[in-house]
């Protein structure tokens, strides 16, 4: 596995690099980056593997942002690792509606001790999750009467409550909508998949479905276009969900 290290300021680059060593024995293979402006040039022409994991600075001193570059690179790979670096907390709906997907934030101004717990956790997701048999799909196993629908858990866009059905649910996945006989609660138990989010009253949400968030309307736009009112609240602790991966890291 490799880690690339993007970022301009020398003193938390080395600092990052010091830490990866101590949070983890595993035989990462380091990659320093020294001129962003070269390794832009050179991602157009780069083998980007799932297995990469980047660390990148927010605020490069550069005519591209961490978030441009970042951009790029998940362009070129929908899998790989990618991991801000940042002393701002008011990026969250930016990164989710350009479709960057990190797997979690490094705050810089945090103390030594912090910042090595929040990369340590970084580390071990980084490693569980691509350490899973590619080839093997979770799924999720609808009873509905006598007959059973067996759903990958990846196609699934959201799981919602219908108020005026008590125990049935809406489920979307890939170009259709069922319903869906239980309760929410169960399914949240059900569901083995980390992209999910399990903190709404009311939904579960696919987090690698999720194209535009809009805050200051309650809604949650998908890449199939499709729209769901999930709330101001709703909205919230869905930037919540993203800023802290799960409560793994924050930012």
């Amino acid at each position: 596995m490799r880690i690339f290290i993007i970022e301009d300021q020398f003193i938390f680059r080395k600092k990052i690099i010091d830490l990866i060593h101590s949070a983890s024995a595993h035989p990462f293979e380091i990659v320093e980056v020294l001129n962003e402006r070269t390794f832009f040039q050179e991602i157009e022409r780069m083998d980007i593997y799932s297995t990469d994991l980047f660390f990148i600075d927010i605020d490069l001193n550069f005519y591209l942002t961490g978030i441009d570059l970042a951009e790029v690179i998940r362009g070129r790979n929908r899998e790989c690792g990618i991991v801000f670096c940042t002393s701002f907390e008011d990026k969250t709906i930016e990164i989710v509606n350009r479709q960057i997907l990190p797997l979690g934030y490094l705050v810089k101004d945090k103390n030594r001790g912090l910042v090595q717990q929040d990369l340590a956790r970084i580390l071990q997701k980084f490693v569980t999750n691509t350490q899973k048999d590619a080839g093997s799909h979770l799924k999720l196993i609808i009873n509905q009467g006598r007959e059973k629908t067996i759903i990958n858990e990846a196609d699934i866009f959201y799981i919602a409550t219908i108020p005026s059905h008590r125990n049935t649910l809406t489920l979307r996945y890939q170009q259709q909508e069922i319903l869906v006989p239980g309760k929410l609660r169960t399914l949240k138990t059900e569901l083995k998949s980390p992209f999910f989010i399990k903190e709404l009253k009311s939904f579960i949400l696919n987090i690698n479905k999720i194209e535009k968030l809009y805050s200051t309307d309650g809604l949650v736009q998908f890449i199939d276009q499709t729209i769901l009112d999930i709330g101001l609240v709703g909205t919230k602790k869905v930037q919540q969900f993203l800023r802290e991966e799960n409560s793994d890291v924050s930012g």
